[in-house]
């Protein structure tokens, strides 16, 4: 597995796992890969189905990346798609929790 170069991230289809679609977020979360990683996940929402992203691959985060996943669920509830979090990394975990944004990130049961 190859690790992006660093300013780049990656927004990569990873199968299935039980109903849901699952997508694996590789590289930066940040202002310089968040642009880019919001236009390529809006397709992860068509057909109302149950999107699992795991963050497993996330080298670094910020609040941009919050920013992200919480722009990622507002597309998800607009076409009726479910959104899970896999394996949140702590930064993120602090700032939605510092922002009581915690509950709107909900973890996926499967990871």
């Amino acid at each position: 597995m190859s690790v992006p170069a660093t300013g780049s991230a990656e927004l990569v289809a990873a199968g299935t796992g039980g109903d849901a679609a699952v997508y694996e977020v590789r590289g930066p979360l940040d202002f310089e890969t968040v642009p880019s990683l919001s236009e390529r996940g809006r397709e992860m929402f068509a057909a109302g189905r149950h999107v699992v992203v795991d963050l497993s691959g996330v080298t670094h985060a910020n609040s941009a990346g919050l920013a992200l996943l919480l722009e990622w669920q507002r597309a998800a509830r607009r076409t009726g798609a479910r959104l899970s979090v896999r394996r949140l990394p702590a930064v993120l975990a602090n700032l939605a929790a510092m922002s009581e944004l915690g509950p709107y990130l909900p973890p996926d049961d499967a990871g």
